[in-house]
């Protein structure tokens, strides 16, 4: 079996210099389809790695968890994998990215504490916590009922990975899939974990697309349903995904944000229920209109300037929705979006107020991808 995290792109300088090549069977993506669709090079003494990920907060990118794991990435600390990680968000081009785009910085990073490399098939998941938010990018919706993915449904892949086995990678690509039974590919009573592909069409994942979503339309909405983890050898037989619910438990100890509710009593302690999603409660330590002096001050990683109230936390909202702040909060228009501050004057937010991050605190199918450097 082999991770899908990293795809091995140890050719001659040459064979990598265009364009390269993605997810088996697939076509390419179009400018802006999959906006919440990252890229991700682990910049290191061997080379460069690739995988897949997406934008889950406007500072949060889920992936892998083999994809930050310092044994896999060939270096000695989780510090290490952080300080060589960067993040692409909507290119379709990696290997090279556009002119100029010299991709975003993360401030931490982190694989399940219960995923064990050398005993793939389950808690394959990792997090990557951007040095600043993504401005003017929804993140994409997660689905935290496994009843809502069972063998037989039909999503859609999306990675950065190999087009076919040792092939090249970096091009964002898409294909359609249908789960099938794990035990059906022979990975045996695994579906609580996983979800599973039968590759034997010539349509999948490979390496360089760990990480990356499977999607899947619910209730009228695309919804994440499951992560690339592992599959065959040649990606010619099978793929699995890492459940997103099965790591429910790990996402929200970290985001909690990411819980979803339908009233307060559905939200932890000092939370509130807010448009189906939990936030911390206004005024408490991180929540909204709190004071702060820079992102990592607020729950939501939006520290904005307010004239009359200072450095306060806010969230993204739509100027002209005027329910899309919680109650006491007006949404002033921050020159791209719009921006909660409280409703009591807070006057105008200053359009370059947004405070400054703080400091740094396998079953795999896809592989690695690594590009050798090449010699001057």
């Amino acid at each position: 079996m082999r991770r899908l995290v990293f795809v091995s792109l140890l050719a001659s300088a040459s064979a990598v210099a265009g364009p390269e090549a993605p997810i088996i069977g697939g076509s390419a993506a179009t400018q802006g389809e999959y906006p919440n669709v990252v890229g991700i090079v682990l910049q290191t003494s061997q080379g460069e790695a690739l995988c897949t990920g997406t934008l889950i907060t406007q500072d949060w990118v889920m992936t892998a968890g083999h994809c930050v794991l310092p044994s896999e990435a060939g270096v000695g600390s989780q510090a290490d994998v952080t300080a060589a990680l960067r993040v692409y968000v909507g290119v379709l081009s990696i290997f090279p990215p556009p002119s100029g785009n010299t991709g975003l910085a993360a401030q931490d990073s982190m694989p399940d504490p219960m995923f064990d490399i050398n005993a793939l098939g389950s808690h394959d998941m990792g997090l990557i916590h951007l040095a600043s938010p993504v401005e003017g990018v929804a993140p994409v919706k997660l689905e935290f009922d496994a009843s809502q993915a069972q063998p037989g449904l039909a999503v859609t892949q999306v990675g950065y990975g190999e087009t076919s086995n040792n092939g090249p990678a970096g091009t964002l690509y898409t294909v359609g899939q249908t789960t099938v039974s794990c035990e059906s590919v022979g990975l045996g009573n695994a579906d609580a974990d996983l979800l599973c592909f039968n590759q034997t069409n010539g349509t999948g994942k490979c390496s360089g697309d760990s990480g990356g979503p499977s999607f899947a339309q619910i209730g009228g909405e695309t919804i994440e349903v499951g992560v690339t983890s592992f599959g065959d050898q040649t990606c010619a037989t099978f793929g699995a995904d890492t459940r997103v619910a099965a790591e429910k438990s790990f996402l929200l100890t970290n985001i909690p944000s990411l819980q979803t509710c339908n009233a307060d009593s559905d939200c932890s302690p000092m939370h509130e229920c807010f448009n189906k999603q939990c936030i911390a409660d206004p005024y408490s330590p991180m929540g909204l209109g709190s004071s702060c002096t820079g992102n990592s001050d607020c729950e939501s990683s939006d520290c904005i300037a307010t004239s009359a109230n200072g450095m306060v936390c806010s969230m993204t909202c739509d100027p002209s929705n005027d329910s899309s702040c919680p109650s006491g909060f007006q949404c002033l228009d921050s020159g791209t979006a719009g921006d909660c501050a409280p409703g009591d004057g807070g006057g105008c937010c200053d359009a370059s107020g947004h405070g400054a991050p703080t400091a740094l605190l396998g079953f795999a199918l896809v592989g690695l991808v690594w590009r050798r450097r090449r010699r001057r």
